[in-house]
């Protein structure tokens, strides 16, 4: 939940959201609010990109002429692509958080439940 509500267009607010949608669903809202940091400021321009050129590609049949760098500049003027592009983003971006997280989750506990070895 918390990495796809850090896929939202709410720039700053991205905690806030994930802990009120976790609150919501009744999710825990400590691992929602860490999952919205996926958009920190290194990595929320490609976000962006891949979120308004998918969206934009599908709307209008075109690729937008604009680049990582760029896309936050002109985001607001692109809102209505990001708005539809964090609806295909977002998931695809929660799924493989939660998969990684599952994966270190069970060889944490794989590891654990071994027998060790003096």
């Amino acid at each position: 939940m918390g990495a796809f509500c850090g896929c939202t267009p709410a720039l700053g607010f991205h905690g806030l959201v994930a802990i009120g949608a976790a609150s919501l669903l009744r999710l825990n809202r400590m691992w929602a609010w860490i999952g919205s940091r996926v958009s920190n400021f290194l990595i929320l321009p490609f976000i962006v990109l891949a979120e308004v050129q998918l969206a934009h590609r599908i709307r209008a049949g075109a690729w937008v002429q604009i680049s990582s760098d760029d896309v936050l500049d002109k985001a607001g003027s692109l809102l209505w692509d990001w708005v539809l592009g964090c609806l295909i983003v977002g998931p695809l971006i929660a799924a493989l958080t939660g998969s990684l997280a599952y994966a270190v989750v069970a060889f944490k506990r794989t590891r654990a439940a071994r027998p060790r070895q003096s």
